[in-house]
């Protein structure tokens, strides 16, 4: 079982990240793939608190409101 780390997702998630392609790769290559995969919900509570803290990622992405 592979579990994805916090830095992953954000990466995955903001396209302006210099990681965004690697990490979005990495995620749909685990999604199509056959071996065992999973967000821990910890790791969710994480990209929520980046993504959304405005000391953190600046501009915050808002919560809630669909695609940023």
């Amino acid at each position: 079982m592979r579990a994805l780390d916090t830095n992953v997702l954000v990466y995955a998630l903001i396209a302006n990240s210099p990681h965004h392609k690697v990490a979005g790769a990495l995620l749909r290559a685990l999604a199509e793939g056959e071996r065992p995969w999973a967000i821990p919900w910890p790791r969710i509570y994480e990209l929520l608190r980046i993504i959304t803290h405005p000391r953190v990622y600046h501009p915050p992405m808002p919560f809630g409101t669909g695609t940023p």
